[in-house]
């Protein structure tokens, strides 16, 4: 993954300029904050930048410029200053502190300013520990958080995954994080969100990382490199009849590491769908940062499809589906319905997988645990 995304150009330094602006004037950050983000972003190129430029550019004194530059390296930014020449940045700091990562946030690609619905990372709220970031957002939408609203966890104790299970997130290693959702939509087109949020992280991992088809989805939202999982989701809502209040998207991704040494094991999962890492899959080490602003742009565009036309959000869905054609056992609930088993035959318009028993009958299915299963002889 190349540490500077190629459409980082002249023209998105305006956008983030005029991005940042409207935070400001939104109260999301301080103009001080604001100054050091727009120094940021024009050192993230990898040039050599004069001081003299930037200061012009920024309408800061020499001095100014010099004094932002040395607290973005006491935040770890390697810059290399040369006399008469400028500053140049050798490596980013792989953190997830506003610092370090805004200015990724700030240049997603998708023209869409913060405050103006749609724009997802801001207010950005970042833990260096927390027990959930779900239960962080989940508090914050009760309090009337716009849509948009990100929380960030450097580190996880108390996650959860689907179904209750745990879900481990180790310092340095993951990006975990939770995205606020105020949907205009249908209580009955609530389940196509879940959905859009994998189909977010399967194209920031296929287009972006450039693992095209090694990367697939396992319903609903697994994600998924060559068969290991690399991300997992939860959503949770807040409904009232047919209204829908707000939605948290809860995203864990396995970034650098070995997950597969400390993930807790249930005996259920398969070994072959075993917690795999970014880093693993790809043989270097990724700087989370960039990953995270590729995937708030990816998502964002997702979730504008499920909005604007859930079929076609279908059928995007179903160009990674890992488990069409496959004869799959589902566990639907806890002590309830027996397993069901038969051949998948791909996924509803209201997002539940379709499954064809034993005796030709389509069951859909709107929750449980599914796994693909060998055919007997």
């Amino acid at each position: 993954m190349n540490k500077i995304p190629k459409w980082l150009d002249a023209g998105h330094l305006q956008t983030i300029d005029e991005r940042i602006g409207s935070a400001v004037q939104c109260g999301l950050f301080a103009s001080g904050s604001a100054r050091r983000l727009r120094l940021a972003a024009r050192l993230l190129n990898g040039e050599m930048v004069s001081g003299e430029a930037l200061a012009a550019d920024l309408g800061l004194s020499r001095a100014a410029v010099h004094k932002q530059v040395e607290t973005l390296r006491s935040s770890g930014w390697a810059i290399e200053s040369r006399p008469g020449t400028g500053y140049q940045v050798n490596r980013i700091p792989d953190s997830l502190e506003p610092g370090a990562a805004l200015p990724w946030v700030l240049a997603q690609e998708e023209p869409v300013a913060p405050g103006a619905g749609g724009f997802l990372g801001l207010p950005y709220h970042f833990r260096r520990k927390a027990f959930s970031s779900n239960d962080l957002l989940r508090a914050e939408a009760e309090k009337g958080a716009p849509e948009g609203a990100l929380v960030v966890v450097e580190e996880q104790s108390a996650g959860r995954g689907r179904l209750g299970r745990h879900w481990v997130s180790r310092p340095g290693d993951g990006l975990t994080f939770s995205l606020l959702l105020r949907p205009r939509m249908q209580l009955s087109q609530l389940g196509l969100l879940p959905l859009a949020a994998a189909l977010g992280i399967a194209w920031a991992l296929a287009r972006d990382c450039g693992l095209g088809r090694r990367v697939a989805i396992k319903w609903p939202n697994d994600v998924l490199v060559d068969g290991g999982k690399v991300c997992g989701i939860l959503a949770e809502a807040s409904v009232d009849m047919d209204a829908v209040h707000w939605l948290v998207a809860g995203i864990g991704v396995n970034v650098n590491g070995h997950p597969a040494a400390y993930m807790p094991k249930d005996g259920v999962i398969p070994a072959r769908e075993a917690a795999v890492s970014l880093e693993e899959v790809l043989g270097q080490h990724v700087p989370r940062g960039p990953l995270l602003g590729m995937m708030l742009a990816t998502l964002r565009a997702a979730f504008q499809l499920a909005a604007d036309d859930g079929r076609a959000l279908i059928r995007e869905y179903g160009s990674f589906d890992f488990l069409r054609g496959a004869l799959v056992q589902v566990q639907r609930g806890v002590g309830g319905e027996p397993p069901l088993r038969g051949m998948v035959e791909g996924v509803a318009h209201d997002g539940s997988l379709l499954v064809r028993d034993a005796t030709s009958s389509v069951i859909p299915v709107s929750a449980g645990d599914v796994y693909r299963v060998r055919p007997t002889l």
